[in-house]
């Protein structure tokens, strides 16, 4: 993972991950016939080329010590909280505004809700525009089941509605649900939309493939009281002028023109913000003008609204 992560680009640095490749191959740790066979590591143009002394083969023993210089040479960078979200004690204050689920291309929402019974959400996609004639395939399921499978919007829809000067083909929905478990929603073509109009939170399973870049929504996420800092990748952020150009982060009342950016942590695509005290034990705003980013050190529990958490 070391080889991977600090790759340069380099065929030299490229030839290095193979060598190394080749010599743990035998121990069936990772996938290594899969990188070995396909075009995944840059660069490109002279292929993948096989070390000249495909004999090697590493020991557990030398694959451990080699893991243990590393840890000296490369010490962990941030602490990983030890807060762990408990969906019982997350509060529902306010639905998700109307444009906040509105540019998704490929997302997978989820929802616990707390109480047993029905509850119902609306689901379709854009019917004007690039992505008019395109219709969205909707899944509902749980960890256990597949409990809807269909197309929604276009050809399947109850009423229409515009928002920012698109219209959208919704169709309403009920479903039946027990307390504490976990439902998901997933979108698989075309712009789509989700619409929850039961008390329940909304929450992002957050992909690299959720949103357009048209218009990112605020998103949502609770700071333990004992957090000192939020540490996030971004792997959008690093620009030729090395300008951090990376998502901010705002309290509760903050202005979304009052960003805090984070700072460089020494590692490239890793960044750190200090937690304001105001912030301990409150759920903030989070804004990224892209999906490629990843919380760190926090669990990542991505809400599309406010709520209200209570930790004790």
């Amino acid at each position: 993972m070391k080889l991977y992560y600090t790759h340069d680009g380099t065929q030299e640095n490229k030839d290095k991950i193979f060598a190394y490749l080749y010599s743990i191959h035998h121990l069936f740790m990772v996938q290594t016939s899969a990188f070995m066979g396909q075009w995944y590591i840059s660069p490109l143009d002279k292929g993948n080329v096989i070390p000249i002394d495909t004999d090697k083969h590493l020991t557990p023993e030398e694959i451990d010590a080699q893991f243990q210089l590393d840890l000296k040479s490369d010490p962990k960078k941030y602490d990983v909280s030890s807060f762990q979200f408990d969906f019982a004690k997350a509060k529902y204050t306010v639905p998700m505004t109307d444009p906040n689920w509105r540019f998704g291309r490929n997302p997978t929402a989820y929802f616990v809700p707390k109480t047993t019974g029905e509850i119902f959400f609306d689901a379709g996609t854009e019917t004007d525009g690039e992505y008019a004639k395109s219709a969205t395939k909707l899944s509902i399921f749980t960890d256990d089941d597949i409990l809807l499978n269909e197309t929604a919007g276009s050809g399947n829809f109850d009423y229409t509605e515009t928002v920012q000067d698109h219209t959208w083909s919704m169709k309403k929905y009920s479903l039946k649900v027990g307390a504490g478990k976990k439902y998901f929603a997933r979108f698989r073509g075309g712009f789509n939309r989700f619409k929850m109009n039961s008390d329940v939170i909304v929450y992002n399973s957050h992909t690299y493939d959720d949103f357009d870049n048209y218009a990112f929504p605020v998103q949502y996420l609770y700071i333990p009281k004992n957090c000192d800092e939020i540490v996030f990748e971004d792997k959008s952020a690093a620009k030729p002028d090395d300008k951090v150009t990376t998502g901010a982060f705002f309290a509760s009342g903050e202005t979304i023109t009052d960003k805090n950016r984070g700072t460089p942590s020494g590692v490239k695509e890793l960044y750190r913000v200090a937690v304001k005290p105001e912030w301990k034990g409150k759920v903030i705003a989070c804004s990224f003008g892209h999906d490629s980013w990843t919380l760190k050190n926090l669990p990542s529990v991505i809400a599309m609204q406010p709520f209200e958490y209570g930790e004790k």
